[in-house]
């Protein structure tokens, strides 16, 4: 099972067995067209005539994996 959600400022992705990874919300955007891309590529031909190859993505994950990513501001009412 595969879960996403809004945690914070930042969308949290689980994959199955593996812990909750934390995105900025660009960094969801590029992750979410590379898989587009791929997707498309895969509904489209076989995988010997596939022309997509691999989308590296540097930076997602690589800071912060199973980080909780701090606040950018505070909700009213709230103390620290």
């Amino acid at each position: 099972m595969a879960q996403v959600h809004r945690f914070r400022d930042a969308v949290a992705v689980y994959l199955g067995k593996g812990g909750t990874v934390y995105l900025t919300a660009h960094d969801a955007a590029r992750l979410a067209k590379a898989l587009n891309v791929t997707a498309r590529d895969v509904k489209a031909r076989p995988f010997q005539e596939s022309t997509c190859g691999t989308h590296e993505l540097p930076g997602i994950a690589a800071e912060f994996p199973h980080q909780i990513p701090p606040l950018r501001h505070k909700a009213k009412g709230v103390q620290s």
